[in-house]
């Protein structure tokens, strides 16, 4: 993995004996990995902003065991930090902070740059483009200028639940697209909901016109509503009701702990697919009884 000479850790400055610990990533016996394991779950929240100012990054396979290394330590960080997100008192705040936190634990020790910040980024770009800012605008931007597409080809991968990871490389699962879209266009102040479609996640807006449907899977089409429940035969009442349905943060978290836990699964995440069904299960319970979440 490293053609560099395995070097002594004891003595080192702090990057140093990062660099050190990742060279001997290519040691797989027990007693070196326990030795790495021990000094990297010491490094602390810094550790991703450590890792990157490296010299000499880790490659794939690097990245792989460093994440398997690391992966209880932001599995208990992600269980500590979790609840805070449900007392916030705006629905929107919550929806980002329960998102931010799944992105720091899908993470891991790589890099990204946080959540807000790459709204912010997208939304900032929005803005300074000339033009009355709408729904439908800022569709045009994300799933065309930005080319943000739904993934269609494989099994869905824990990654495409990962906002953070769906911004940097633009593929993601129809929710992941809809949250981004959701947030982004609460920082232009546009008033974008969620809606609960079966077979996948939609976005709605109202304007003067009516209300207008989204679909992120589609290439962020927009349809007003009387020509898609038009489109939906006998079922067009049952749909109507769905459209009409305000969907909340636990409703669209939940749905993003169901897709990681299906991804975890198979991905043969064993721990990742526990934490998932932990998770999902606190929030449906919450749910059926009424509390806050």
């Amino acid at each position: 993995m490293f053609t560099q000479e395995t070097a002594p850790v004891e003595g080192l400055d702090r990057s140093s004996k990062l660099a050190a610990l990742v060279r001997l990533l290519d040691d797989a016996s027990p007693v070196v990995r326990g030795a790495i394991t021990l000094e990297l779950s010491s490094y602390g929240p810094g550790l991703e902003t450590d890792l990157r100012n490296l010299a000499n990054q880790p490659d794939e396979t690097g990245w792989r065991l460093l994440t398997e290394i690391t992966a209880p330590v932001y599995r208990r960080r992600l269980r500590l930090a979790w609840p805070y997100w449900m007392n916030l008192p705006e629905d929107g705040a919550r929806l980002e902070r329960a998102l931010t936190r799944l992105a720091e634990f899908q993470n891991g020790p790589r890099w990204r740059p946080p959540l807000g910040q790459s709204l912010d980024l997208l939304a900032g770009e929005y803005l300074g483009r000339e033009g009355v800012k709408s729904p439908e605008g800022l569709a045009r931007f994300l799933f065309h200028e930005k080319e943000m597409q739904c993934v269609r080809n494989g099994p869905p991968l824990s990654g495409h639940s990962n906002l953070a990871e769906v911004i940097e490389s633009g593929r993601g699962l129809p929710v992941s697209l809809v949250c981004i879209y959701i947030l982004v266009g609460a920082r232009a102040g546009l008033d974008i909901q969620a809606c609960n479609w079966p077979r996948h996640f939609l976005a709605r807006y109202r304007d003067g016109s009516g209300l207008f449907i989204v679909d992120p899977a589609n290439g962020g089409a927009v349809t007003d509503a009387e020509t898609f429940l038009s489109m939906q035969g006998t079922s067009r009442e049952a749909a109507e009701a769905v459209l009409s349905f305000e969907v909340d943060a636990a409703t669209i978290v939940a749905r993003i702990l169901g897709n990681l836990v299906r991804a975890y699964r198979s991905e043969n995440d064993e721990e990742g697919c526990l934490l998932a069904v932990d998770l999902l299960r606190d929030i449906e319970s919450r749910m059926r009884d009424g509390a806050p979440c």
